[in-house]
């Protein structure tokens, strides 16, 4: 079991709203292979309501990192903010 949960909102900007719905699935795809790379697996991928963000990606690590965003795994991403649980099982 995974030890932390991170969860990212962010907001694409208007060229990824651009992009074939194929197009935005082999970004998330390589931001999941590249995310595996480093320690983290990327769990869930959608639209959030509720919040001024376009999108939520959820994280999950045994790695504690107090700055992980998403801007760096998936282009066209600006205004994220991360949101780190602790798992208590």
């Amino acid at each position: 079991m995974k030890k932390y949960t991170y969860i990212t909102y962010g907001q694409p900007n208007a060229k990824y709203y651009e992009l074939e719905q194929s197009e935005r699935m082999k970004i998330v795809s390589e931001a999941r292979e590249k995310a595996k790379e480093m320690g983290f697996k990327l769990d869930v991928f959608g639209a959030p309501y509720g919040t001024t963000e376009g999108m939520v990606v959820i994280w999950k690590s045994d790695k504690h990192l107090d700055e992980f965003t998403v801007n760096s795994l998936i282009p066209y991403w600006h205004e994220t903010r991360t949101v780190s649980v602790r798992n208590s099982v």
